[in-house]
C-alpha cells in the first residue's frame, strides 16, 4: 500500500465524518493534502481542504451561511482533525 492509498483511506474517514458533522448538501468536497498538493504545505504536512457547495462568486455568503448553520460543530470537528492528523505525522 503506498502513502497515497493511506492518505485516500484516511481522507474517506475524514469525508464520513464531514457527513456525519455537517449533515445536508453544504458540503461538496473534501480532499487531503499533502507536500506538493499546494505551494504552501510544507513537507511532512497534511492538510484538509473542505468544499463548500455553491457559486465560488459567492463565496463569502456561502461561508458564512456554513459558519452560523454549524457553529457548535466546527470546534470539535477541528479538534478532531487535529487528533487525527497528529498521529499520522
Amino acid at each position: 500500500m503506498t502513502d497515497r492509498d493511506v492518505l485516500d483511506v484516511i481522507e474517506r474517514e475524514i469525508a464520513d465524518e464531514v457527513r456525519t458533522r455537517f449533515p445536508g448538501d453544504a458540503v461538496q468536497r473534501v480532499r487531503l493534502l499533502q507536500y506538493g498538493d499546494h505551494p504552501m504545505i510544507e513537507p511532512g504536512e497534511l492538510w484538509v481542504r473542505v468544499l463548500l457547495a455553491g457559486d465560488p462568486e459567492d463565496y463569502e455568503r456561502i461561508l458564512r451561511t456554513f459558519q452560523d448553520a454549524h457553529e457548535k460543530a466546527i470546534d470539535p470537528f477541528l479538534s478532531y482533525l487535529r487528533e487525527t492528523l497528529f498521529d499520522l505525522t
